[in-house]
């Protein structure tokens, strides 16, 4: 940045201002003349500043300021006149524009060859809610929102601890949007911390208005269908994973906050799961493990057993879906295609129309269209069942939804050409391309390639927490020991 220096004279001050924003029509400025002559000026952005505030503490106590010499003025607000607002004194004309698109207001003294900027945090934001895409039964129910510093003060409500550091970033060469870098010092991985540092500073855009533009710049393999950087609007959920020793980047403008290195695990993990019993956790964990498969691989299998593989089929069973099939005139692959892509498309309506319509287009669009497909003869009841059992086994994995329709249509197309060997092939491609992936040098599909038999204490089963001694071991941290031992209950012995 160019040391472009405050002007002495408080009209040319002005003037570079409204050249530089090109004289907008929400830019306030405020001129006023105090007792000694001295001419000043405040100005800030319409929406952004709170003038009532800024003419009760600032505007008017230096009106009744009794100071002669400008110099010893500028200490005084910087010292006694300015009460709630944070002052910060600036000498670049650059930055105090800025300071200013950021919200704040600028305050200019004749004569005075440096300008202030003046800060109020109250900012209007959404009420912090519960997170629509990951909620809980039990457990907090506040996300993130889309101001940054709610965001950090949620996080250092839960972690305090002086090893809790922050670092501020500016990225997009327009949009200027903070980012903070967020880890604990003494638990995460140096190198990891040292490698997303070089690849945040390589991110040259112009606009960042949403995590997901840092995520596709950052992440290992970006072709990949697996993302290699998690995502959360759960405060509880990114404390647990700093914890752990990832790292956190919290993005101005919106609640999703990315966290690094990211592990295949992970998405099959919720919140809830600590807070319940560790029987329960491990149930619902395998739950959605199955549900993962069901989601992807079930309409490739009916398929395969339709087309080519009969006598896998029960006598009976086969019996009947002869029966059900008996006059439909698609073949069974282009029969279930349709029916997915019906499926995706009254999810689509649903979510993007309003919630109410929303409900009642993909709930009884969903029932009356099946049904007089049915009875129309085009599809078969049993075609129906495994379309929505599949996609209602999607709903378990929030996190893997896009991958799981991708996966779903590779796998269906597989079993078209090839039937249970189609499938097979693809299993056996995303198994070899899922080992070979990495998150900032930590293996994706850890630990179970390579296996680490420890860390499946909080894999498909979770261990009481009084079991959980240790870190990850895959995702190295500096201390590795979380808790003391022999932290398991032990009852009292009777007298």
């Amino acid at each position: 940045m160019s040391k472009k220096l405050i002007y002495p004279n408080i009209e040319q001050n002005l003037s570079y201002i409204n050249h530089t924003l090109g004289t907008p029509t929400d830019l306030l400025i405020r001129q006023f003349t105090l007792q000694n002559g001295t001419k000043c000026f405040v100005c800030g952005i319409r929406n952004l500043i709170q003038l009532e505030i800024i003419t009760e503490h600032v505007i008017e106590p230096l009106l009744k300021s009794n100071i002669d010499l400008s110099h010893k003025l500028s200490n005084h607000i910087e010292q006694q006149i300015v009460e709630l607002l944070s002052v910060t004194s600036v000498q670049n004309r650059d930055t105090l524009i800025e300071k200013l698109l950021q919200g704040s207001t600028l305050l200019f003294i004749d004569g005075v060859e440096r300008g202030f900027a003046l800060s109020y945090s109250n900012p209007k934001i959404r009420d912090i809610t519960e997170p629509i895409s990951d909620t809980v039964v039990r457990g907090p129910k506040e996300g993130f929102v889309e101001l940054i510093e709610i965001n950090l003060s949620m996080l250092r409500r839960r972690l305090r601890t002086p090893s809790l550091r922050v670092e501020r970033l500016l990225l997009g060469e327009t949009t200027k949007t903070e980012t903070y870098l967020v880890y604990l010092e003494n638990i995460a991985n140096k190198e990891v911390l040292e490698e997303l540092r070089i690849r945040l500073s390589r991110i040259k855009i112009d606009a960042i208005l949403e995590s997901n533009y840092v995520e596709e710049f950052i992440e290992d393999s970006p072709f990949s269908l697996f993302p290699s950087v998690a995502n959360s609007e759960r405060p509880d959920t990114v404390a647990s994973r700093l914890l752990e020793g990832r790292i956190a980047i919290l993005v101005d403008g919106t609640p999703m906050v990315l966290t690094v290195p990211h592990l295949w695990l992970e998405s099959f993990q919720s919140a809830e799961d600590y807070y319940n019993k560790p029987y329960y956790s491990s149930f619902i964990r395998i739950v959605r493990f199955f549900s993962f498969i069901i989601a992807t691989i079930l309409p490739a299998l009916y398929v395969s057993t339709g087309s080519y593989h009969q006598e896998f089929i029960p006598t009976d069973l086969l019996l009947t879906y002869a029966g059900s099939r008996d006059g439909v005139p698609f073949p069974l692959f282009l029969e279930v295609f349709i029916l997915l892509l019906a499926f995706d498309f009254l999810k689509e309506a649903g979510l993007r129309m309003p919630k109410p319509i929303g409900e009642m287009v993909s709930v009884v669009g969903g029932l009356i269209i099946g049904q007089a497909a049915v009875n129309a003869g085009f599809v078969s009841a049993p075609t129906i069942i495994i379309v929505a059992i599949s996609g209602i086994a999607t709903y378990m994995l929030p996190s893997f939804s896009s991958i799981t329709v991708i996966l779903r249509f590779s796998y269906l197309v597989a079993a078209a050409l090839l039937g249970f060997y189609g499938v097979m092939l693809v299993v056996c491609f995303l198994a070899l391309h899922t080992s070979s992936l990495r998150s900032f040098g930590v293996p994706y599909m850890s630990p179970i390639f390579p296996s680490h038999f420890l860390e499946w204490r909080d894999f498909l089963t979770r261990f009481p927490l009084w079991a959980h001694r240790n870190r990850p071991k895959t995702l190295n941290p500096t201390q590795q020991i979380r808790q003391a031992k022999n932290q398991m209950p032990r009852k009292l012995k009777d007298d």
